[in-house]
């Protein structure tokens, strides 16, 4: 590898460019030999820099793919002092700790591998020069590594005020999240001076409890360095916790007037990461991102005592499927009165509604082998005589595209799950809901609008569509038993 190659991820920290920097880390390829000492040179410090730049941004996934090559280097080199002098690289150490201790949360590392970096640490830090510069975020760190190795886990809290009262009660919900068990602590409060604009009205205070470790800058976007999301990580997180909580109020009582709450309706937010004994670690205050009470917003609105023990043993007990989640949403903009949107949401809806129900109802039934090989297409329909006569054929003929949903609605009846009536219900509510003329008018710019009867009309038929299915499943659950 010719020393001009490589790029100078060491230029790039000090213009603190430290993408760029994590970058040249990532594209290096440690040599098996070195044509030269400088060329050696080049290749650590081009290597440290990213790692120091990854660290710099909080880019833990980043981390543990440059730190393997780091090590490539140092770890034969037995007891010889790095070249960039053991306190930078004790320093190191703790950055590894952090991002094992990251992705052991997100379930890319484990408990070992936790346990190895905290060894890492313990060991280079004696080295140090000065041990007692790193001594105080040393002990704060192996502190909750040693807590996370007899079962006391990390967590971080994000606290924040709405613009808008959570209709349920003050209190907190345990939640199934794809972080996991997460915690939503809610107080209600009346706001009367100048920032309500107008007496009389009632807003929520929320503290998101999440499990795992966290960067606590409010801006930071997430581990990765070309993430998805551009939203900060820890505000995306906690207001997914709130907006579910908001869905399933709004499915629990549909007449609620309530609105999804977004990054701009917020006010100031604070970030603090704990041990698993609950001492803090680090915490933060973000600036605003938005504005607080400056929009026009709702007054007081509850759930009935049922509905909220509903709302808590869902909240609790299983994540929210797809369907629920867009038929909510489509809802609450009904109820702003965006119809498009509440009728495009309502057709994603009804689809994903369909794959739900279809795939629940065909493995109750053990048919979800037959399910899997309509859904490819494998057959040009289901009745056509190839697929009776030849079931096991390698290859059999391809439709061009999959199946509708009424085609999969129709699929149903094939397979004995339902009755002909109950498939003919279903394909009329169906129809209701989709209304292709109108759908098709909307699509190619042919109508600017959509009357609110219409989507009124889908919405009820939605429900009448999810209500058949019910029936379906408490059906096949009562002939499984029988």
């Amino acid at each position: 590898m010719a020393n001009n190659s490589i790029p100078r991820a060491r230029a790039f920290w000090e213009a603190q460019d430290y993408m760029s920097a994590v970058r040249v880390g990532l594209k290096i390829v440690v040599p098996s030999k070195y044509k030269t000492s400088s060329h050696f040179a080049e290749v650590f410090i081009n290597i440290a820099y990213a790692l120091f730049s990854a660290s710099q941004a909080n880019l833990f996934n980043e981390f543990k793919r440059i730190f393997p090559k780091y090590m490539a280097i140092v770890a034969p080199r037995g007891d010889v002092e790095p070249p960039i002098g053991y306190h930078n690289h004790a320093v190191l150490m703790q950055h590894n700790l952090c991002a094992t201790i990251f992705q052991y949360y997100v379930d890319i590392r484990s408990i070992n591998e936790v346990r190895e970096a905290a060894a890492l640490l313990v060991k280079f830090s004696v080295l140090a020069p000065n041990p007692l510069l790193l001594e105080e975020h040393n002990a704060k760190l192996l502190e909750m590594a040693r807590l996370i190795l007899t079962g006391k886990d990390a967590y971080f809290i994000v606290g924040f005020k709405l613009p808008f009262a959570l209709p349920v009660p003050d209190g907190r919900y345990e939640m199934a999240h794809t972080v996991g068990k997460t915690t939503i602590a809610i107080e209600g409060f009346m706001a009367d001076d100048v920032s309500s604009r107008v007496d009389d009205r009632y807003f929520s205070r929320v503290e998101v409890t999440i499990r795992g470790f966290t960067c606590t800058d409010n801006y930071w976007n997430g581990p990765d360095i070309d993430s998805e999301h551009q939203e900060p990580r820890n505000c995306r997180l906690a207001l997914s916790v709130v907006n579910r909580v908001v869905l399933e109020a709004k499915l629990a009582n549909e007449s609620l007037r309530i609105v999804m709450a977004s990054q701009r309706d917020i006010g100031n937010i604070v970030t603090t990461q704990y041990d698993g004994d609950g001492t803090e670690f680090h915490l933060s205050i973000g600036l605003t991102f938005g504005g607080f009470a400056l929009v026009d917003t709702l007054s007081r609105q509850q759930v009935t005592a049922v509905q909220c023990k509903l709302l808590s043993e869902r909240l609790s007990l299983e994540e929210m499927a797809l369907y629920e989640s867009l038929y909510a949403q489509a809802l609450i903009q009904r109820d702003t009165d965006n119809v498009a949107g509440a009728y495009y949401l309502l057709n994603s809806a009804t689809e994903a509604m369909i794959d739900c129900f279809l795939y629940s109802l065909c493995e109750k039934t053990e048919l979800s082998n037959e399910l899997e090989r309509f859904l490819l297409g494998e057959s040009i329909c289901a009745t056509c005589k190839l697929f009776k006569e030849s079931p096991n054929l390698v290859d059999l003929p391809r439709s061009a595209n999959p199946p509708s949903p009424f085609q999969r609605l129709k699929f149903l009846q094939e397979l004995k799950i339902a009755k002909n009536s109950d498939v003919r219900r279903l394909c009329k509510l169906l129809a209701i809901i989709r209304n292709d003329s109108m759908r098709n008018d909307l699509s190619h710019g042919r109508k600017g609008g959509i009357p609110t009867v219409a989507v009124d009309k889908a919405i009820a038929a939605f429900r009448d569509l999810r209500y058949v299915f019910q029936e379906l499943e408490q059906v096949n659950e009562q002939n499984i038993r029988d």
